[in-house]
């Protein structure tokens, strides 16, 4: 899974720079927040055969390449390639641990290919490296966090929580153009 969700991020990212330099920022955010929205309604109302359908759908070997695509074209356009990893990882059949495991691998790849990719780009100030540097023990205390609080969270609830938070990030990125 990493390695084809790593290498379609990888594809993803030029067309980020493109997307950064031709599309308008508020018009991605509005299609953002509605897709958001929109997956985690579907996720939290929907039947349990549903679910189940849907995370065969996304056990398919080829399933990943769409979702780490959009993780690279979003990365590097607006630094949020989280958000279709989020959506994967949310709708494959993971425990936890698999979730937090997989996620984090991919952010640390993806977020150095994008970090790579800004830096050719020619995106990179002084002032933005040390913004970064400086978010590092925040970024190491979130993960601290999220891996004492997986370990304790039911499968069902940690999902639903995972959907209560792309929710709230849909509502975000709604609120922010407006």
């Amino acid at each position: 899974m990493l390695k084809k969700l790593s290498l379609a991020t990888l594809v993803g990212i030029p067309c980020g720079l493109l997307l950064v330099r031709f599309a308008s920022e508020e018009w991605i955010s509005f299609l953002l927040g509605i897709l958001l929205v929109a997956y985690s309604i579907f996720s939290l109302t929907g039947s349990r055969a549903r679910q189940v359908a849907l995370q065969k759908k996304f056990a398919h070997p080829h399933a990943s390449y769409p979702f780490g695509f959009a993780a690279g074209m979003l990365g590097s356009a607006y630094n949020m390639n989280g958000i279709p990893v989020v959506l994967y990882a949310a709708g494959r059949d993971w425990t936890p641990k698999q979730y937090s495991s997989n996620v984090q691998a991919h952010f640390f790849v993806s977020s150095a290919l994008v970090i790579l990719s800004h830096i050719i780009g020619g995106f990179y100030t002084t002032s933005l490296a040390i913004l970064y540097l400086a978010s590092i023990p925040a970024v190491l205390l979130a993960i601290l966090i999220g891996n004492q609080l997986y370990a304790r969270i039911p499968m069902d609830n940690f999902k639903r929580y995972i959907f209560y938070l792309i929710f709230l990030l849909g509502l975000l990125n709604l609120i922010k153009i407006f």
